[in-house]
């Protein structure tokens, strides 16, 4: 929690100046401790899939493997996102836009990419996509997967991740769905 809470302390001090900190601040805090719970949940989930599948195992070496496996893909993922070229890294800015306090990116969103390295934005998007990773598909799978292979399977999880957030970019602002796009949905 600690990590997560600093990270969008620094994003924020990059974003806003101290007048518009302090006057965010109360609903700011509240975001983050929504995104603190639905990490925790992520969590959770993932501890208690592993238990349910190994009930013999303990608990805190589950979660030591679950950050060992985060740790492996976020390598990964920053290796992969050193690849690609600033129009790609900006299809990927809806993931982070996603990932970080909605009052925050109200308020900020349109100076990110002004104020925000490029460097910390990959390295973020490598800490975020490595923990949707290993939480939607379990420690198993992040494991299971050759080091020669990671960078390509990567790019593939990378590419769906894209297509999810244009998609609901899409959803969410009324835009009507292709027909190719609603078989995407369905």
């Amino acid at each position: 929690c600690g990590v997560i809470c600093s990270s969008m302390e620094i994003i924020a001090s990059m974003l806003l100046d101290k007048e518009e900190f302090l006057e965010l601040k109360p609903e700011f805090v509240k975001d983050v401790l929504d995104v603190l719970r639905q990490r925790a949940e992520s969590e959770a989930q993932l501890m208690f899939r592993e238990y349910k599948a190994n009930p013999s195992a303990p608990l805190p070496p589950v979660s030591n493997r679950i950050s060992l496996a985060i740790n492996r893909s976020t390598d990964a993922f920053a290796a992969l996102l050193q690849t690609l070229n600033k129009d790609q890294l900006d299809k990927l800015l809806p993931v982070i836009r996603d990932y970080l306090p909605k009052s925050l990116m109200d308020k900020a969103w349109d100076r990110f990419e002004d104020r925000v390295p490029e460097a910390y934005i990959r390295f973020q998007l490598a800490c975020i996509l490595a923990s949707q990773l290993v939480y939607r598909e379990g420690i198993s799978y992040a494991a299971s997967i050759n080091d020669e292979v990671l960078a390509q399977h990567l790019l593939k999880y990378l590419e769906s991740s894209i297509e999810v957030s244009r998609l609901v970019e899409l959803f969410e602002s009324g835009s009507e769905l292709s027909a190719e796009e609603m078989g995407l949905v369905k």
